[in-house]
């Protein structure tokens, strides 16, 4: 039977109480599924997030692994850790009125749970795919250059959003986005330039406006960010056109080794 447990770890409210699905001894590989309904439409492209928090709730200091399922389809095997929170994320097309977000017990004595399920539907117009026509984009004004095959694809909204999966509540990261116009625009009657915000907090020191056949680079580093941290692309009042992204690396800062070892 399903039954909820509080955990007093500071933690994000998602993640403080844990469902644990528990299966009858002998028997494996048996899901747990949450429906949810479409509003009577097919073909909708959803966002999902499963998060997990382990945290020790019953007490035997083992974390327990399991699959994580959409309708048939394999999701991703959860491996959960003692004391930090992971998540799984996709986006998905369900090709039903309804789908199914299932968790299941792999090995005996490992018993499925989560702590939180999120679900947003999403437009199928929200972004879109671009292709640059520019006949060569030079990558050499961005300092580690990056593959001109990779700059030649963008995608495209009125409200590009995106965030940085981490498995601990909060984390330093280095961030670069890459930025090229995907088609000549006149300066007389087309504008491009959109900003960067964290959150509410505009993080953009001008406005960004890609250079055709080009590349410009966009440096956020050593800053400190949450797995619910959200960034924000959104065009300026005056741009005619909506904010595109190429590519974005983004690297989590360690701890170091032990001054010790």
């Amino acid at each position: 039977m399903p039954t909820s447990v509080n955990v007093s770890k500071q933690l994000p409210l998602a993640m403080k109480t844990v469902r644990i699905l528990t299966n009858p001894k002998g028997i494996t590989w048996k899901k747990y599924c949450c429906s949810i309904d479409m509003g009577g439409t097919d073909w909708t492209r959803i966002l999902a997030r499963a998060n997990f928090y382990y945290g020790n709730y019953d007490r035997p200091v083992n974390p327990p692994s399991f699959s994580l399922m959409f309708d048939a389809n394999n999701w991703g095997d959860v491996e959960t850790t003692l004391d930090e929170p992971v998540f799984y994320e996709a986006i998905y097309v369900v090709k039903a009125k309804s789908t199914h977000i299932c968790v299941a017990q792999t090995e005996p004595g490992m018993s499925p749970f989560i702590s939180a399920l999120e679900v947003c539907r999403l437009s199928y117009t929200m972004e879109k795919q671009s292709t640059s026509d520019a006949p060569s984009i030079g990558t050499r004004t961005a300092y580690n250059e990056p593959p001109e095959v990779v700059m030649q694809k963008a995608i495209t909204g009125n409200n590009l959003t995106f965030w940085l999966p981490g498995n601990t509540s909060r984390f330093g990261v280095y961030m670069y986005l890459y930025f090229s116009e995907v088609t000549s625009v006149s300066p007389a009657w087309e504008r491009w330039s959109f900003l960067l915000y964290e959150d509410r907090l505009l993080m953009s020191r001008k406005p960004i406006s890609p250079p055709y056949g080009s590349v410009l680079k966009v440096s956020q580093t050593d800053f400190l960010v949450a797995n619910d941290t959200k960034f924000y692309l959104l065009a300026t009042a005056d741009s005619t056109l909506h904010p595109t992204l190429h590519a974005m690396e983004a690297y989590m800062l360690s701890k170091g080794t032990d001054r010790r070892d």
